[in-house]
């Protein structure tokens, strides 16, 4: 599970599925500020595949649409033989 802000500070949610795309990336269309603090809360019900994250900023539902990959085979889950991020990530990554 990764959750990170975008060099133009939309939120990112990241899950890993088996399937061929292997991870899966939601992106919100609200942009935060740098400069401000936020509460910010993920649901994901990975029980079915047709389920997409609900993100929250500030107790406020944001639109999310499906950045990359696809969700496909099983969940991987959260692995305790990998680190879980949550922060900004390099400005040249997406």
């Amino acid at each position: 599970i990764v959750l990170y802000t975008t060099h133009d500070e939309k939120i990112v949610f990241q899950v890993k599925w088996n399937g061929a795309s292997k991870r899966v990336r939601w992106i919100t269309t609200t942009k935060i500020s740098i400069q401000d603090w936020y509460h910010v809360a993920v649901t994901y019900d990975a029980n079915d595949v047709t389920n997409q994250p609900i993100i929250y900023i500030n107790g406020q539902k944001q639109p999310v649409y499906t950045y990359s990959g696809v969700v496909e085979g099983t969940y991987y889950g959260v692995a305790t033989s990998y680190d879980c991020y949550i922060g900004n990530i390099s400005p040249s990554s997406p």
